[in-house]
């Protein structure tokens, strides 16, 4: 069975990841340039894994719902 992507988020973040470890300072003019690229970056990361966070918890929150209503529905769990 594929796996099916519901969020792309953390490909996004492991994206930005790479492009700071492949940062090449030769291509600006100065030092502060060079910082200002890697905290856009690291902005961009840590408000990507924000969203992604959130969507986890939402997730899970479903999850626990979609469960407490099975049990409500007398169905229970077969653990063998």
């Amino acid at each position: 069975m594929a796996k099916t992507v519901i969020c792309n988020k953390h490909d996004k973040i492991m994206k930005l990841a790479d492009d700071l470890d492949r940062l090449d300072s030769r291509r600006y003019d100065t030092v502060e340039d060079v910082l200002n690229e890697v905290q856009s970056i690291a902005w961009d990361i840590r408000d990507l894994a924000e969203k992604a966070k959130e969507q986890g918890e939402s997730m899970e929150n479903r999850l626990i719902d979609y469960s407490d209503a099975m049990i409500g529905l007398g169905f229970t769990r077969n653990r063998e």
